[in-house]
């Protein structure tokens, strides 16, 4: 459709680009041709689940279903992860300095493994699906929750690095929250105000570099500085033992459980009563610091390999503790 013309006589309309809506076309292509209008629009925020099975991918969601083959765990992919993995075993502590920083090799290879799970596991109409429920999105700036619900095969790879249309992660898109998605009971509902219980473990030996306890406390105080306006609680654990945080549980409901510390493959790292570190797995620590009828709605975990798998090959402690 030619709805302007560029004059080159008096430079009339020179770099000017005219849009014709889509629905404009109707009307001049009557009795010529049809046109099929495929209009989303979100007045509320969008959930999504995204299963991946061994041999398949499903996305489903508000009037959505759609289902593809996989391409599989290929071995660029593994190898891609396994580069990963050896990169962080031979990570050093950051250094602050004033030149220019190099890329890591990490974050490169990080790079490498969502592109090839995006080859692998966003087949053609699950991409075009995930493109058309975001635009839709940003029109109407609606949030878009994706849970993943992944096979237990599959559940070891980086997931969060899953490419968006713009190649970035998908999980780093401003309206995007992106989610692991298991079978559960549905939770209690607790009445507010929020209750918060943070408890920051910093064992004095055994447990790798110091933590920075004073800067942990501000980064929990300073993240819940608005709900704290609204009568929000934070109850602090100083000392993280389990029977500390067993204590502070068995005083009233919590909403959520913050814990903030080190970790390792398959385990979380808390305390002694001697200040010793002490890795717990995800039985134990449900054992020995949940009260029976207390458990907190939400548990977050600050802490490194939560959701690594277990050196020997068994599930992370985020995977057992769900």
């Amino acid at each position: 459709v030619v709805s302007g013309r560029y004059n080159t006589a008096d430079g009339w309309l020179a770099n000017n680009v005219w849009v014709a809506r889509t629905e404009d076309l109707a009307p001049l292509l009557t009795d010529l041709a049809d046109v099929t209008m495929e209009k989303v629009f979100y007045d509320e925020p969008v959930d999504l689940v995204l299963a991946i099975s061994g041999d398949r991918v499903r996305l489903t969601g508000p009037g959505l279903d759609v289902s593809a083959g996989h391409g599989g765990v290929r071995p660029g992919l593994a190898e891609a992860v396994n580069e990963i993995r050896r990169a962080r075993a031979r990570a050093r502590p950051l250094v602050r300095t004033q030149g220019e920083v190099p890329e890591a090799s990490e974050e490169l290879a990080l790079s490498r493994v969502g592109r090839l799970i995006g080859e692998s596991f966003l087949p053609v109409p699950i991409a075009h699906e995930v493109v058309k429920i975001l635009t839709a999105a940003e029109r109407a700036h609606q949030p878009v929750r994706v849970g993943l619900k992944v096979a237990p095969a599959l559940a070891g790879l980086p997931w969060e690095a899953l490419p968006g249309p713009d190649g970035e992660p998908l999980t780093l898109h401003p309206l995007v929250s992106l989610y692991r998605k298991t079978d559960a009971a549905p939770p209690r509902r607790l009445a507010g105000p929020l209750k918060v219980v943070a408890a920051i473990a910093s064992p004095d030996s055994g447990g790798g570099p110091l933590l920075d306890y004073e800067q942990e406390l501000r980064n929990v105080l300073a993240a819940v500085r608005s709900a704290r306006q609204g009568a929000a609680q934070v109850r602090v654990v100083p000392f993280a033992t389990t029977a500390a945080i067993r204590e502070e549980l068995g005083r009233g409901q919590a909403h959520v459980l913050h814990i903030s510390g080190h970790g390792s493959p398959g385990r979380l790292i808390l305390e002694n009563d001697d200040g010793t570190a002490r890795p717990i797995s995800a039985e134990d620590f449900l054992r020995d610091a949940i009260p029976p009828g207390k458990m907190p709605q939400v548990i977050t975990l600050a802490a490194c390999y939560t959701d690594a798998a277990a050196a020997e090959g068994g599930p992370s402690f985020a995977t057992r503790l769900c």
